[in-house]
């Protein structure tokens, strides 16, 4: 899963798609991208339309819980640490 939808997560994921890659979830500061999202342009709707669409009700926190890989790369926020360590 990746966080940031701009220029840097794009090409991020194009290179783990490149890589062999085929389960990404992208979310930016709305939320999780998928086609059905209305409002997106650009590399977002690019992103969303070649990514897998995750769940508009789960949130980023929640999303980690199955998580094998997080890549960060959202300016716009910090994620808060959910629970206590694992």
């Amino acid at each position: 899963m990746l966080s940031g939808a701009g220029a840097a997560g794009t090409a991020i994921v194009r290179l783990l798609q490149a890589a062999g890659a085929t389960q990404i979830v992208v979310y930016d500061s709305h939320g999780v991208l998928h086609p059905g999202r209305d409002g997106l342009a650009g590399e977002k709707r690019w992103l969303a339309g070649h990514t897998q669409p995750g769940s508009p009700d789960t949130s980023l926190g929640q999303a980690l819980d199955g998580a094998d890989v997080f890549i960060g790369v959202s300016a716009a926020g910090v994620l808060a640490e959910q629970g206590g360590p694992r």
